[in-house]
């Protein structure tokens, strides 16, 4: 029970700098995966072949009557082409095999026909997560007559998740990913807002300030940009509004509107701080604020 156990355990780690590396496929091969593959190995890199070894084989089952095999892979192709439409971005993609040259096309809408190799560096390095994952979790599932789901537990270790992602695609990998395997523990490194909010049971810790922070997808990226990644905790913008911040509470003299912009930003530096309790942005606005303070009883 516990060797089966541990079998069913997915454990991957992806690195900083990733890129597929998938091989091409020169002619048919059966495609035998692992039951379960080390974090130093690469199923990923087999995925044309696997997906050649697939087409073969519903070739076969539909030349011997054998409909249930040819339904079960056709399956697995059109949860695949999805997770492409998902990850790309575009509803028109399609899977085209060229089985003459045992290669597989992606088919959009007003664009040349192009394959994997031809992916640029973000959604080959996001391909590359998702394929790797699938090949680790398929074990051969056609010859148990059903398609795998991909509800394996385990732990994926992803260091910099938005490498070379554009920003559309920062919001929906990590969204993609938890749905698509929904009992894999992720646990990622980023610099990225937009990953950070991007789903509601998530937990970050900050490895710098030794902080844990909770419900991040209750904020917008901007604000988390704003108030917090920076190299020095908090941006320029977030600089100037503290510089006039602490110039309107020093000021002796002010006017009505200069009264109303300083109430204004102080709201703004207290929302944005909000979340986080410490750092050198927080003890920057209580000290304003104790001042603040002393001149309103003066």
């Amino acid at each position: 029970m516990e060797s089966n156990y541990h079998l069913n355990f997915v454990t991957a780690f992806y690195p900083a700098e990733r890129k597929a590396n998938i091989e091409a496929a020169n002619g048919v091969q059966e495609i035998k995966l692992d039951k379960a593959y080390g974090v130093e190995k690469d199923p990923g890199q087999l995925l044309l072949k696997y997906m050649v070894h697939l087409k073969t084989q519903q070739s076969y089952a539909r030349n011997e009557g054998n409909i249930s095999d040819v339904e079960n892979i056709q399956m697995w192709f059109d949860r695949f082409e999805r997770a492409l439409r998902i990850l790309l971005d575009e509803d028109s993609i399609k899977l085209q095999y060229d089985y003459k040259n045992y290669d597989f096309k992606i088919v959009q809408d007003g664009r040349v026909p192009f394959n994997f190799a031809e992916l640029s560096d973000g959604y080959s390095s996001v391909i590359y997560i998702v394929s790797d994952l699938i090949l680790r979790m398929d074990k051969n599932w056609l010859n148990e007559n059903r398609i795998s789901q991909y509800t394996e537990e385990g732990i994926v270790l992803i260091d910099e998740l938005e490498t070379h992602l554009h920003i559309e695609l920062q919001k929906k990998i990590l969204p993609f990913l938890t749905e698509f395997f929904p009992h894999i523990q992720f646990i990622v490194t980023t610099h990225s807002p937009y990953i950070l909010n991007s789903v509601a049971n998530a937990k970050a810790y900050d490895l710098e300030k030794h902080m844990e922070l909770d419900n991040l997808y209750m904020y917008k990226a901007d604000d988390l940009a704003e108030g917090y990644f920076d190299a020095d905790d908090f941006s320029n913008d977030m600089k100037k509004k503290f510089a006039e911040y602490a110039r309107l509470v020093d000021a002796k003299d002010i006017s009505d509107e200069e009264r109303i912009k300083r109430a204004e930003l102080r709201c703004q530096l207290k929302n944005a701080l909000s979340k986080f309790p410490e750092g050198e942005a927080r003890d920057m606005f209580e000290d304003i604020e104790k001042r603040r303070a002393a001149y309103d009883q003066n």
